[in-house]
């Protein structure tokens, strides 16, 4: 099943990612993200947080149509987006696209990124998106596909320490079986050569930022 999560961040465009949105089985708005469902006719099947950023009066719009309300303590260990996350992985989502993750605050950008690592989720496909941007990581033992267009770039940034016998296939400066370090900068801004890349890793945890054409719309 996939899933889509409209955050609270940065959209930029959101009729580039409409289609996506609405192509999606499952489709959960975090907290304020419901404005971007709002302002876009988007009926969200879940709307999820400690509402904050969001009006009585914009909560029961949605209701109204049929949104599912999971209301959740301000004072809380996880943001609304990992509430979200936590949702769609115990509706068995194998994959997840958030929108909104990323932009206007720092750091709750680098908890999101970093939430893409958690244990917890190392079974399911999860990307933050913008209208430019895909980010993922990529687990050991596992070959890992982009789609894309020559020239695009390709930034591979290893999490928790080393990552080991990297391979790419399709990249302008590839890798074959060697690794990438942790607080080196050696994998960043490589770009592709065709239209599809492969990564391959035994051992450790890459995060992969993929930046695209900023004129076409996303499509995942």
């Amino acid at each position: 099943m996939i899933c889509t999560i409209i955050a609270n961040g940065k959209i930029d465009d959101f009729n580039k990612i409409k289609n996506s949105v609405l192509s999606s089985d499952l489709i959960i708005a975090a907290d304020g993200g419901c404005k971007y469902c709002l302002n876009n006719n988007i009926t969200p099947h879940l709307l999820i947080g400690d509402f904050d950023s969001l009006s009585q009066k914009e909560i029961d719009i949605v209701a109204q149509k049929g949104t599912i309300i999971e209301n959740h303590p301000k004072k809380k260990d996880e943001t609304d987006l990992e509430l979200a996350i936590n949702y769609a992985v115990r509706k068995q989502a194998n994959e997840i696209f958030i929108y909104g993750g990323l932009g206007y605050r720092w750091d709750m950008t680098i908890a999101n990124i970093l939430l893409l690592a958690n244990e917890n989720y190392k079974n399911i496909k999860i990307s933050l998106l913008d209208n430019n941007t895909k980010i993922s990581v990529i687990q050991s033992e596992t070959i890992y596909s982009i789609k894309g267009d020559p020239g695009d770039i390709i930034s591979l940034i290893p999490l928790r320490g080393d990552t080991k016998d990297i391979t790419t296939k399709g990249l302008e400066y590839s890798l074959n079986n060697e690794p990438l370090f942790f607080g080196a900068t050696r994998g960043v801004s490589n770009k592709m050569t065709t239209n599809l890349a492969t990564i391959s890793i035994t051992s450790g945890l890459l995060l992969c930022v993929h930046s695209f054409n900023m004129n076409k719309n996303m499509e995942v």
